[in-house]
Order: C-alpha cells, then structure tokens, then sequence
C-alpha cells in the first residue's frame, strides 16, 4: 500500500488522478459549522497556514502581542510594547484545544505525514534555539528558511536550516512549499537570488545574473539528509521588480512555479529540467492579479485573484468587469495539466470589491477559495468562502461577516481570512483569519473581541463518509485481468482513478489504483492506494527428441494427454515426459506466481518401436542405494540421468553395453534414466534410498 497528501494532510491520492464527471448540485448546501475557536488572551493577534493530521487534528499558526492559553499553558510575549511572537497551536477534531508552543520563526506552510509535523518556516539572526535544538545563525540579517520535523506531541525532532545568503526581499508564504511523497522523502522548493546553501554545506549559485531571482528544489530522507538540490534558473530578471512567486507540486512531485512579475508559469520535472511554461498575456482595459496557486495530483493548475480596471482578455479567454471599473471582481480560473490551456475562467460578482486569496482542490475535483468582500475603500469587510464545481460552476458561497459593532463609538468591524485546507473526512475544510469588534461564522455562531484584531480558526463541514476498503487480488497474470471491488452503499458514486465509476472494475493493466466514494458530490472519502501488478506467463517451449518431451527448466508441470480432453497423464508432473503409448500431449507449465501456460501438442508414433528395439534393457537393483547397473544397453546409446526437476546429474555419451553408475553423490529420491539410441529414447525410474 501506498500513501501521500495534499494541502496539509497525508492524502490517499496518488501518481496519476483522474477527475471525473460528477452532477453538479447547484443546490447544494453550504456546509455546517462544525466549530470555531477564537486565539487570544487579549492585545491583538493573526492566524495563517494551516495543517491537518489523519486523525483530524488541526494546527494553525499565526503571532500575538500579549498572551494565549490553551489547556492550561500560557505563552506571553516579552515585550508588549511593541513587535510580536509567533505561536502554533494543535486542537482535537472538535476544536479543543491539545498544546500551545511559542515558535521562533514565522512558517510559510505545513503539513503532516504519518506521526510527524513538518513545516517550512523563516528565521531571522536574533533565532538561538527551539526545543533545545540550535539554529545555525544566517549569513545577512535578512534571515534563512528552516525545514523543522516536530512529533504530533510537540516536541521537536530536528531542524535544517536553509540560508538563502541575503535575499534582498524577505520570504513570503506563497514564495516556498512543501510535500512528501510515499516513502516520506520530503521536498521543499522556494526562491533565492544569488545563492543558496544548505545545512550541510552544499551551495547552489546563479552563474550570469546576480540581481535575479533564482529558485530551488531540494530532496531531503526523513532524518533530514539532504539527498539533492537543484537550482530552477532566473525567471525574474531584476530584485527590484519582484513580486510574489507560487510554488506547488502535483502527485508526481514536478515543481509549478507561477513568476508574477513576468506572469509566467513554469513546470519542472524532479532533476530541475523545465518541461512546460504558459505565459498570461493580458489585454484590454482590465488586468487580473493572481493571489493563489493549487495544483491538483494530475497536474491541472488552479489560480485566483482578482480583476482590477475594466474587462480583460487572458490567452483569448474574455472576463467582463462586473459593475464600476474602480471596483475589484475576484478571479477563478483552471489550466489543463496536458497543454497549459485555460480550460475556463469564473469571475465572481458582487456589488462592491472581492478578493480571492487562496484556493485548493479536493479529490473529486471541487475547487475551493477563501478571500474578502466588502467597500472598496473603508467600510465594512467581510471574508467569503466559496466551492466551485470542477467545470468551474459555482456551487455555494458563504460569508463570515462583522457583526454589528459593541462598543459605542468604536469603528465599523471587519472579518479577514486568507489560509484554508482540508480535513481528513472529505467535504471538510478548515479556515483562519482575524477579525475586529465581531465575528458571525453562522446564524446561531458568533464572537465579540474588541478594536483590536484577533485571530479564528473554523471548521466547515460535519462529513464523516466511511474511508472504502478495497478487495481483490493484488497481481494478474499476463494477458488476464482481476477485479477491484468496494461495497456498494446506496446514494453513493465512485470515482476510480482509472476514469470507472461502478462499485467494481476489472483491471488488465498495471499500475496504482483507488478509489473516491462521493455522497451528494459534498463529503467523500479515498480509499489506500493498491499497487497491481502484471506477472509474466511461464514458457511453455518444449523440446520433441524421438518419444521423449522435454520442457524448459525452473518451473512446475502436469502433462496432459491432448486425445482424452486435455486430462492430467498420472504422476507425470516433471520436466521430463516419456510417454508410455502413443497419442497427443502437451504440458501445463505453471510459474511461482500461478500463472499457467500450455503447450501445443505433440504427437508421439513410437513407442512400440522403441520399447521393440531395447525390451531387453534393465535398470537394476531398483531401489538402489550404492550403485545402479544398466545392462544390455546398445551400442553407442547415450545414458543421461535426470533429477525430478529436470536437472541433469548424470550423463554418459558413449555407454557400454553394461554401465555401472556410482550413487556416491545421488541424495536418497526419485530420477529419471534416458537411454537415447539412434532417436529413440527410453526412460526408467530409479529409486534412491540409501
């Protein structure tokens, strides 16, 4: 079995997924509230990436300025007159709260893999230590990434640091990511300009442009050995026109890297080779801005942002602007994995300005995205978080709105949230963000803060769709097939990931298979990953000399007699046959994984006349334990004694008339002697036992 993940959690997914057609439920309902957890004693705080484990824990990130508590321990940041400390929080899959650390550095992203945390983070000079663990001080002020592995208890296992050696803008979330593939082999890409080392020393440098933004991927085992680095080349050719750069990977762990200043996308393969780039190219009065990236298994690449002016044309593809021009409308939009194409293009409509922020793809293919709605200038603002289906129907919104201010006099409210995943029960995704005065998650859900920001984290969705078991065998024999199978549950659809949507398949071909079980296209479940193989068929060659039928060696065999139905010759099962009357045979060759072939047939004439030719050929004492004579053996016979699976252990060319073989090295069975004269051949049994 095999596993992997996507957007935070260790996923059943894996190296080729297919997306199919499934109805689209226009009517489908926003999913439950399952719980909301505000973070913050008091003073201000934020909420960022996110992570999920498979035991539905969540862990959420973000700083303060004051203090925290959770189940009982309290963090405090040491200097509450300015500046802030980072945090990572873990909560059970109802929202309470499990542990709380105070973290040195401010994490890009995070995801889980089997018992372990892992998080790509930045840390800056002032850093020491965490859990005791030492951070190697950056060569600049300006910081270094760190890949950190912590227990799901919290605590720390190691620490690699990263140094990017003076990149001239600081690290964003969106400028580095991470995932592991089935063996636990993590990888990290992430940007860098003039050079990049790692904590073993190994240093990639950018040969030509120094002022350019280069990026990296890198390899690491699950004790944090670097296994390999690559530098992916300058795309941006100044620092001073940098904008974000997006990275993600599919299943197959290629590198997707979306370079904004150049509105270029570019794939790369696991040696760093570029394999497909896709420019954007912007005309008419609009222009659309990307926030967000996702690159589902197979490799369609999933943007959002926002529309800024009037209508635009994107590759050909039309996006009207939606009321005043001053406005923002936000932007969903899916490339294909097989050209890079734009496959559609949704722009959201709302009276006044929306943003998208962030988006993700679930494993049947919904697309989900968080991002704020609101005036455009001052106002109110309220966070949204929508589903679009995957032909890019938009399936549900929902709006986590400032509820009405409770100090009198204070300022309008507001609600922001930027970060989302995926829970393990399919169907449900976590949020965070922070919000002032008021926060209304649903009708009956709502919390006061104060005038200060503070930070949420949420759950949407209740789903708890049983995780299918897949039954069947695991191996097919060459030129057959198997079949695959899960219960049959009423109301349900399947999604197998070779395109079949029944609750079984037959499968001919090799490779990895699962299956995705839907209820109402909303919660789902994946089941493991089976890896099916093709087992070759046994040769079923054999050699015809006078009335002896020889198979090739190394397997297990039944000769069967081809004029009586194909019916098994009693007790011959060796790799030689002597056939003791004439007729038709053949043989059933049969390999170490079961699988079976059988020969044509053979026709043998002359039986009578050999058994004429040698009547008076002995072969005494039988059983033997010392020695073996063969007597009136003719003249220029061959003698060649045979174990049961063939193997010659005796062979005599040029026989005499009486040959005496010695049973010195014979082990105590069964064996065949061919006397072969003038192509005909006769065959005994002999016995050893000693």
């Amino acid at each position: 079995m095999k596993q992997t993940f996507k957007s935070g959690v260790c996923r059943i997914l894996f190296p080729l997924i297919l997306f199919f057609s499934v109805p689209v439920l226009l009517g489908q309902n926003v999913p439950d509230l399952a719980w909301a957890r505000i973070i913050t004693n008091s003073g201000i705080s934020t909420a960022g990436p996110l992570a999920i484990d498979n035991q539905n824990n969540t862990y959420v990130s973000g700083s303060f300025n004051t203090s925290i508590t959770i189940n009982g321990t309290t963090i405090t940041h040491l200097n509450p007159g300015g500046g802030a400390s980072n945090y990572l929080i873990k909560y059970d899959q109802n929202g309470n709260g499990i542990w709380i650390k105070k973290i040195p550095f401010t994490i890009n992203k995070m995801l889980t893999y089997g018992n372990k945390l892992y998080i790509i983070a930045t840390y800056f000079q002032a850093t020491q230590h965490f859990d005791g663990i030492p951070f190697p001080t950056p060569s600049t002020p300006e910081g270094a990434y760190c890949l950190i592995q912590i227990n799901l208890d919290g605590s720390t296992q190691w620490i690699r640091a990263i140094d990017y050696n003076g990149l001239s803008i600081g690290g964003f979330s969106t400028d580095v990511t991470i995932t592991i593939d089935q063996s636990g082999k993590i990888y990290v890409a992430g940007i860098f300009q003039s050079s990049i080392t790692f904590h073993n020393g190994f240093t990639l440098e950018t040969a030509g442009n120094q002022l350019g933004m280069n990026a990296f991927r890198a390899a690491y085992d699950d004790a944090g050995n670097l296994l390999n680095a690559y530098q992916l080349g300058v795309v941006n050719p100044s620092y001073s026109s940098y904008e974000d750069e997006f990275f993600d990977m599919d299943a197959q762990y290629n590198v997707y890297r979306y370079v904004n200043s150049e509105r270029k996308l570019i794939k790369y393969d696991l040696q760093g080779n570029s394999v497909m780039e896709t420019t954007f190219n912007n005309t008419g009065t609009g222009s659309v801005s990307f926030t967000g990236m996702s690159v589902d298994p197979s490799g369609n690449i999933f943007f959002c942002g926002s529309l800024y002016g009037g209508s635009a044309n994107l590759n050909g593809h039309s996006i009207t602007k939606h009321g005043d021009v001053n406005k923002a409308d936000g932007v969903t939009l899916k490339l294909r994995a097989s050209d890079g194409e734009i496959a559609w293009v949704n722009r959201y409509t709302y009276i006044h300005c929306d943003y998208f922020y962030q988006l993700l793809t679930d494993a049947i293919g919904n697309v989900y995205v968080i991002g704020n709605y609101g005036m455009c200038i001052g106002g109110d603002l309220d966070a949204m978080f929508l589903k679009y289906a995957p032909d890019g129907t938009l399936i549900w919104g929902h709006n986590i709105v400032a509820g009405p201010p409770p100090f009198v006099g204070a300022p309008s409210g507001w609600v922001t949230s930027e970060y989302l995943t995926q829970a393990s029960n399919g169907g449900n995704v976590i949020i965070s963000g922070y919000f002032k005065e008021r926060v209304q998650f649903d009708p009956s859900t709502s919390f006061s803060g104060s005038n200060l920001p503070r930070a949420f984290v949420a759950q949407y969705g209740i789903c708890n769709t049983p995780v299918p078991a897949l039954a069947g065998n695991t191996s097919f024999c060459q030129g057959d097939s198997l079949e695959l199978s899960v219960d049959e549950l009423p109301g349900y659809s399947y999604m197998w990931s070779n395109g079949d949507t029944t609750a079984s398949i037959y499968v001919n071909t090799p490779g990895d298979y699962w299956v995705t079980v839907a209820e109402n296209n909303e919660c789902y479940a994946g089941s493991e990953i089976m890896e099916v193989t093709e087992n070759e068929l046994p040769d079923a060659t054999v050699t015809f000399n006078g009335g002896t039928l020889t198979a090739v060696e190394g397997y297990s065999y039944q000769w069967l007699d081809c004029n009586n139905g194909d019916s098994p010759v009693t007790g011959a099962v060796g790799v030689v046959f002597t056939p003791q009357q004439n007729g038709s045979y053949a043989v059933a060759v049969i390999n170490e994984h079961g699988c079976t072939v059988t020969s044509t047939c053979y026709l043998i004439s002359n039986v009578g006349v050999e058994q004429q030719e040698m009547k008076k050929l002995s072969v005494y004492p039988n059983p033997a334990s010392e020695s073996v004579r063969i007597s009136n053996v003719p003249k220029y016979a061959r003698i060649v004694v045979r174990d049961m699976t063939g193997r010659i252990v005796f062979e005599n060319p040029k026989a005499k008339e009486t040959e005496t073989i010695s049973l010195t090295l014979f082990r105590n069975g069964v064996y065949l002697v061919e006397i072969i004269h003038e192509g005909t051949t006769r065959t005994e049994k002999l016995i050893v036992n000693k």
